[in-house]
């Protein structure tokens, strides 16, 4: 009977019916071992009169307020199916919070399930490595942090979220990507990261734009022509550039791209250089 109202949240939260919890609950409380020794007592001692009034409510409070764990976690299932959500609080192992953790941030970034976990997993080790109150990644996390506050610029903001965006996928030092994200968002603040290691105006080969792909990552084919695609490299009989200007975007799709493409990318073309970090 327990199965009836069994609640399986990570499979869709699906719930087998507000009648069979109902039922479920009134069934256990009759079935008891406590209302099972009120009986035995019965028969072996007569009791006082009783208010006849008296009996629904102590029915009800054998509904209401069973005695056990199991009728506990029925109640539970029960009040989630009532929409009370909010006021529900299940047994989570630490296990479940941290796998609910991995999984927010790969909707967020379009990490793999492997990529997210290890994320967290490399922080928790730095962490417990790393004694300096003031070190790199500090200084980075404050800066973030600062940017984000009421205060901070729309420039600052959008460089911050740029940094937030890309960090998961390079090493520590910035320079190797490790993986390409699927995300189509995400993937598009990767490929303006890569604008950088081209120079404006010059001119360059295809085997030279290799040389410059192939220390950030392997695939140097698939990054080539995504640059070409988004509109941050030109190519023109087997010459390519950097865009001229920064390339329109169908308002379709424009929300897929980082604010600091708008901010940043005209400066960066026109020779002022500068990067968010």
């Amino acid at each position: 009977m327990r199965s009836r109202c069994l609640l399986e949240v990570n499979s869709g939260a699906r719930v087998q019916g507000l009648t069979s919890a109902v039922r479920l609950l009134e069934n256990h409380s009759r079935r008891s071992p406590c209302h099972g020794q009120n009986e035995g007592r019965r028969r072996l001692a007569p009791s006082a009169p009783r208010d006849p009034s008296s009996r629904g409510r102590r029915e009800g409070k054998q509904i209401l307020e069973p005695s056990n764990a199991f009728t506990a976690h029925a109640h539970v299932r029960l009040r989630f199916m009532l929409g009370m959500t909010q006021t529900v609080r299940c047994d989570m192992t630490r296990d479940q919070d941290f796998k609910r953790l991995v999984r927010a941030r790969m909707r967020e970034t379009g990490e793999n399930y492997a990529l997210a976990r290890s994320h967290f997993e490399n922080a928790s080790r730095n962490s417990a490595r790393n004694d300096a109150p003031h070190d790199e990644a500090s200084a980075d996390a404050s800066a973030d942090v600062r940017s984000s506050t009421a205060g901070a610029t729309a420039h600052e903001r959008a460089a911050a979220q740029q940094r937030r965006t890309i960090r998961p996928f390079f090493d520590a030092e910035g320079r190797r990507l490790l993986s390409i994200p699927t995300k189509r968002s995400t993937r598009m603040a990767v490929l303006l990261d890569l604008v950088r290691h081209f120079e404006p105006n010059r001119e360059y080969t295809e085997a030279e734009v290799g040389a410059v792909l192939a220390p950030v990552h392997e695939d140097v084919a698939y990054l080539r022509r995504e640059l070409v695609n988004v509109g941050y490299l030109t190519r023109s009989a087997g010459i390519y550039r950097l865009a001229g200007r920064v390339p329109e975007r169908d308002v379709r799709w424009a929300h897929e791209f980082p604010e600091w493409e708008r901010l940043w990318l005209s400066a960066y073309l026109a020779g002022a250089g500068g990067n968010p970090g």
